[in-house]
Formats: structure tokens, sequence, C-alpha cells
């Protein structure tokens, strides 16, 4: 009976020794695109270049008021 009980450590051994290198590869494949973690949107890579568009903006320096 004691000789029974000398083999679950070391089964467990055994399978961390196979299994850690497993798991750590598969925690160290590339994330595919980055999505938002909520609705699974992704963004657009030229998302954020875009330009600040103002509707106020003047160029002839006239105010509204008095045109």
């Amino acid at each position: 009976m004691l000789r029974s009980n000398r083999k679950i450590p070391f089964l467990g051994i055994l399978s961390a020794v196979f299994l850690l290198p497993a798991l750590l590869a598969i925690a160290a494949e590339p994330a595919g695109k980055a999505v938002s973690p909520i609705f699974g949107i992704s963004i657009p890579k030229e998302y954020r270049n875009w330009t600040l568009i103002a509707v106020s903006h003047r160029t002839d320096n006239k105010d509204e008021r008095f045109s």
C-alpha cells in the first residue's frame, strides 16, 4: 500500500513537467487584432489620426452677427 502512494506525487510532478511548457506556449501566442473587451468592436487603424474639424472655424475674420 505504501508503494502505490509514492506514485501520486511522481505522476503530479511528471504531468507538471509536460503540461507547463505546453501552457506557456499557448499563453505566449501573439494576440490577434485589438478589440474592445465589452462589445468586440475593432477600431480602424487610422482612427486616432483624424484631424479635428471645428464647425465654427472661420478664416475671413468676420463676425457672423454683422455679416
